[in-house]
């Protein structure tokens, strides 16, 4: 709030309170009282007290608002929010020896999904991801990440290392059996319905959908996802046949298998993941549906 907000809320309480109704003039603002002070009139002394109130209401909110930055900087919450304030393509300028953006431009902003991750050995890791056109998370661009490390090295806490990962989502090969209700599923798992329609499918890419985006680094676990299919339309029971996963730079030969993990999870090295598109790998080669 600036000194003249906070005076008229003043002036505002007062004028509520009848005990002060003997203070005049009744009807006053801020922008009267800076008016009067520009004539010869004399100005109530009790006018003054409360731009005085309002001065050091504002001051105390505006050191608060310094203070909290400042104990802010250099946390996980704060290097995700300079991440996201990055604009690719325009430079930085100084303001009170801060490196900040002047103007604003939010579609420069190309940074839309973030994990700050700190090593047991120090420094930070940045998980970055830009969104394509139906808001799937991609990996930035090699000049995008170029101008992304070039800027978190004008921000970053001085001595601070800093690591980069933006790429291609993870790949998750999933086998499944689905036990249908014929009443409601084709034997290719759609709908009767609507032969659009996937329900096996769609569960299975809202689960990733919530931990790629919503939950942007989140870890998948089988036994949430088995579940989510469970709810499907038309789905009477699942069985695991097999879950891997793996970057998406590696090879079919090094697929991790998410099933012989403790607790059957799988956080992808890229921050999201997806399901493969390789020729065997898809969903439709290996969900088998069995009425």
């Amino acid at each position: 709030m600036t000194i003249t907000e906070y005076y008229d809320m003043l002036i505002a309480e007062k004028n509520s309170m009848s005990s002060l109704s003997a203070l005049q003039p009744n009807i006053d603002s801020s922008q009267t009282l800076l008016n009067d002070l520009t004539t010869t009139s004399k100005v109530s002394r009790w006018r003054l007290f409360v731009w005085l109130m309002a001065f050091a209401l504002w001051f105390q909110e505006a050191i608060l608002t310094r203070l909290a930055k400042d104990t802010e900087q250099g946390t996980p919450a704060w290097y995700k929010r300079i991440a996201l304030d990055f604009q690719y393509g325009d430079n930085l300028t100084l303001v009170d020896n801060v490196p900040v953006y002047n103007p604003i431009v939010a579609a420069n902003r190309i940074i839309k999904l973030v994990a700050v991750i700190e090593p047991p050995l120090g420094g930070i890791i940045y998980k970055v991801a830009a969104l394509d056109n139906s808001n799937n998370p991609i990996a930035l661009t090699s000049p995008q990440m170029t101008a992304f490390q070039a800027y978190i090295a004008l921000k970053k806490m001085a001595g601070t290392p800093v690591q980069f990962i933006s790429q291609q989502a993870d790949d998750l090969r999933l086998a499944l059996r689905i036990f249908y209700n014929p009443l409601i599923l084709a034997s290719d798992g759609s709908l009767l319905s609507d032969s659009a329609v996937f329900p096996v499918n769609d569960a299975i890419n809202d689960y990733l959908r919530q931990i790629n985006v919503d939950n942007f680094d989140g870890r998948l676990y089988l036994d949430t996802l088995v579940m989510r299919v469970k709810e499907a339309q038309g789905v009477n029971h699942v069985v695991k046949i097999s879950a891997e996963a793996k970057p998406f730079y590696e090879s079919s030969a090094n697929y991790i298998n998410i099933m012989a993990a403790s607790d059957q999870s799988y956080n992808p090295e890229a921050g999201h993941l997806r399901i493969s598109t390789a020729s065997g790998e898809t969903l439709a080669d290996l969900i088998q549906y069995q009425a």
